[in-house]
């Protein structure tokens, strides 16, 4: 999902949010694939 100013995700439903400041959220239930790609992302850029 993408879009929003949110910085949390309150349905749990949602796994994964990009919001309109760049954040990447999680949510509770996000796939094991969403939690590996972020970590891949964030050791990439750091």
């Amino acid at each position: 999902m993408y879009g929003s100013q949110e910085t949390q995700i309150i349905e749990i439903e949602i796994g994964f949010l990009l919001n309109e400041n760049g954040q990447l959220i999680l949510g509770i239930k996000a796939p094991e694939l969403f939690q590996e790609a972020i970590k891949n992302l964030l050791d990439f850029w750091n």
